[in-house]
């Protein structure tokens, strides 16, 4: 098993860095140089509620890797998901024994069910993408806890002991506190066990067990997830506030997933080659039960599943694999595809959820049924295999596309042409290769498509800043209708940074050559609208917060590499406003000091070094900058 896979997913480790690799690890580089620490890079993260450490770290040791050697971070996610591989093998030959089966038939379903299910193509983006090693981590820590749950449980079945119940507790308390340090998933390590108790365990204690069970159930189990259920309402207004920055609201967005839940499956068990990536940005939003009507259908269906499952699963104990197969699907998307504010189609949500749905389909076709032949039987066995061949072939196929970026930019975007990331992506592809006007012509085609998605005008003003002189006059023309666009844009502060790295000056050389500063001005004006607007009522969510501090650091930026140290100065007097800042504050007692003014240069000095306490990524690097200038403002004083 573990060499089969191996060998597909070996096809697709020779590809770069996609999409949102760069922004998560960017920071690897500056470990590389030195100028910060591990330690910094692995506390400051910003993937989600928690700062995934365990996963940042996983990466940050593999710093001198970044940017040129991808395949070495792919190698380590394989390497993960074979581990996982191993886990689930296991699990599944005791779920075996839990359904009745003989050591050899356990063993034989466990086989096939997780072959199928490590050479899924559902699963190649887990593998692939980078950061998508978060989830694989995370997943890994939940299925070591499953595994170890299983096997104490199992031994607990004949006996009762107090102690065993406190190990138990404990060892589901350690993987979700490892599982959530990779990603916040691993909260639902509980879930995942109900959806198992509740298919297996549930008739399985006798009368002096009962109390432990309901502690093992209720306590240990779903009282993890009352607190989930506390957190996410003790944080709802910031939810609400992350929902203002979506195309959907709340309602419509569990509405969309009990369609995108029959979209999963319909991925788990019909493959076809061009569905599998990361480019479901295209999903079709339900704005009621009936637009679209089958968002009606989806939601019946999904009740009559669950009563069934309950029914003749857990009441009736006569099918209680599909029990299992339903709880633990449902189980694996009770967080990503409910109520936060996510995007509303990712793959990798699927990674442990369709083992449940796989499995049952092996238990089905591979057991032999007295009620049939022996050639029946033998048919049934030999459509499990030609359905694992099937999905090996299109895994294949989208390994050897993964390992092919540019011809798997074209086959995404004319796959899915509705599809905003995959235009992006593409754009990136062609801009890289060096095919300027080609990439300018696709992406004036986003901002007519896209009008709301602020990276399409970011990337127009860096068209412009390099036109040469002909060009350029050609779109003079547009620049006012441009701006007027960009204030009623999305921006959030990637496009800033992006921005950022093609209009600034550094050292006198670079920056925007092609655009005159009225020009440039103007483009802060807009993007001051635009978040203006972004905004709405609530100014102060987090989202907003941090873009409008990047778009003061940027401002500010620009007036310094251009002398205008007065404004520079009011600049980042307003981004230290918004969240006091080290480096802000440097630069501020650098620009007073520019235009003679020792007294303030001394105050936001002290305030950068009093500041630094606290804002201690990169510390000794900071200080080394603050010391310099520290002895330059001693020195202009004498």
């Amino acid at each position: 098993m573990v060499l089969c896979v191996t060998g597909v997913y070996w096809l697709g480790l020779d590809s770069g860095f996609i999409l949102d690799d760069s922004a998560n690890l960017y920071a690897l580089g500056d470990i590389t140089i030195g100028e910060i620490s591990i330690l910094d890079f692995v506390s400051n993260g910003q993937a989600g509620p928690g700062g995934r450490p365990i996963s940042l770290f996983s990466f940050a040791i593999q710093h001198a890797s970044w940017p040129d050697q991808p395949q070495f971070f792919k190698f380590v996610n394989l390497f993960i998901h074979l581990m996982n591989m191993v886990f689930l093998f296991f699990i599944a030959k005791i779920i075996g024994g839990y359904l009745g089966l003989s050591v050899k038939q356990g063993l034989a379903v466990a086989s096939v069910a997780t072959l199928w299910w490590g050479i899924h193509p559902l699963h190649m983006s887990s593998v692939l993408y980078v950061i998508q090693r978060m989830n694989l981590l995370s997943h890994f820590f939940i299925l070591a806890t499953l595994l170890a749950y299983l096997n104490m449980r199992k031994r607990m079945i004949g006996g009762e002991s107090f102690f065993a119940f406190m190990l138990l507790g404990t060892t589901v308390l350690i993987g979700i506190i490892f599982a959530v340090l990779s990603k916040e998933n691993g909260v639902l390590i509980p879930a995942f066990l109900l959806a198992i108790e509740f298919s297996f365990f549930y008739h399985h204690a006798n009368r002096r067990q009962v109390v432990y069970w309901r502690l093992v159930r209720w306590v240990i189990l779903a009282m993890p997830l009352l607190f989930l259920v506390g957190y996410l309402i003790w944080t709802r207004q910031s939810m609400m506030d992350a929902y203002a920055h979506r195309d959907f609201t709340m309602s419509e967005r569990v509405l969309t997933q009990s369609r995108v839940l029959w979209m999963y499956v319909q991925s788990i068990f019909f493959p076809i080659s061009g569905q599998y990536g990361v480019v479901h940005d295209n999903v079709t939003i339900s704005h009621s039960l009936f637009n679209p009507i089958s968002t009606l259908f989806s939601v019946l269906s999904w009740i009559v599943i669950v009563v069934l499952a309950v029914v003749l699963g857990v009441v009736q104990k006569r099918y209680v694999v599909l029990s299992f197969a339903v709880f633990f699907f449902l189980a694996g998307h009770v967080l990503e595809s409910t109520v936060i504010p996510l995007e509303l189609y990712f793959e990798h949500r699927n990674y442990l959820a369709s083992f449940g749905l796989i499995y049952a389909l092996c238990w089905l076709l591979w057991l032999e049924s007295k009620a049939l032949s022996s050639l029946l039987n033998g048919l049934k066995k030999g459509l499990l295999i030609c359905l694992i061949a099937i999905f090996s072939l299109v895994s294949v196929d989208v390994a050897r596309l993964w390992a092919n970026p540019t011809e798997q930019a074209f086959a995404w975007a004319m796959q899915s042409p509705d599809s905003l990331r995959a235009n992006q992506y593409l754009f990136g592809v062609i801009s890289k290769g060096g095919q300027r006007e080609l990439a300018n012509k696709l992406n004036e085609k986003m901002m007519l498509n896209w009008p709301k998605a602020g990276l399409s005008y970011i990337r127009k003003i860096r068209y412009l800043c390099n036109a040469p002189d002909s060009s350029l006059d050609r779109e003079i023309s547009t620049q006012t209708e441009l701006m007027e666009k960009i204030a009623s844009a999305k921006i959030t502060r990637w496009e800033l940074r992006e921005l950022k790295g093609f209009i600034i000056k550094e050292n006198g050389q670079g920056g925007c050559q092609g655009l005159p500063e009225s020009t440039i001005l103007a483009l802060f004006d807009a993007l001051t609208e635009s978040l203006s607007q972004a905004a709405g009522t609530n100014e102060n969510d987090d989202r907003t917060v941090a873009t409008r501090i990047e778009l003061y650091e940027l401002v500010g930026r620009y007036y310094f590499s251009e002398g205008r140290y007065h404004e520079a100065i009011e600049a980042w007097q307003q981004s230290f406003h918004q969240k006091p800042s080290a480096m802000i504050a440097y630069f501020m007692a650098y620009s007073f000091h520019k235009v003679g003014e020792r007294d303030k240069a001394s105050n936001s000095l002290r305030a950068a070094k009093e500041q630094l306490k606290t804002d201690a990524a990169g510390y000794d690097r900071k200080m080394r900058k603050l010391e310099a200038l520290e002895v330059l403002l001693k020195g202009s004083a004498l």
